[in-house]
């Protein structure tokens, strides 16, 4: 952590070289994330942060690329296919939205099923530069 100077000599932490990620959709803990954007951040750390997928949550994933398109679909990861080690863990970018979504079959549960999940939007504003 580096210490800049301030006013009447106090001093103010800064992060410098961090970067955020969003998650959302069915993980535990949905929300922003900050990441050393030296060392970056692959998909299961991003979802090692928001602690882990929801029982129901679809084994495949989409990354929404912050200054892309906002007509174009998600990018998918094969969740099963990294926890598998089948497949590489992707890295994310700085201002990437991992969105995990709710498997869409009804499930059986204690009681009713389990309703399908509307389609997720991204909002045009997460989609261009701050």
């Amino acid at each position: 952590m580096l210490l800049l100077p301030v006013v009447a000599q106090e001093t103010v932490p800064a992060k410098i070289g961090s970067a955020k990620i969003y998650v959302v959709g069915d993980v535990k803990k949905p929300g922003i994330y900050e990441f050393d954007a030296k060392d970056g951040i692959t998909v299961l750390e991003a979802i090692a942060h928001a602690e882990g997928l929801l029982p129901y949550a679809k084994k495949q994933a989409y990354i929404y690329r912050r200054n892309s398109d906002p007509r174009r679909k998600g990018i998918p990861v094969e969740l099963a296919k990294i926890i598998n080690r089948k497949s590489k863990d992707v890295t994310l970018e700085a201002g990437d939205i991992l969105y995990i979504p709710t498997n869409n079959s009804p499930i059986l549960m204690n009681g009713p099923t389990r309703t399908k999940q509307p389609p997720f939007e991204i909002p045009i504003d997460w989609l261009v530069g701050d």
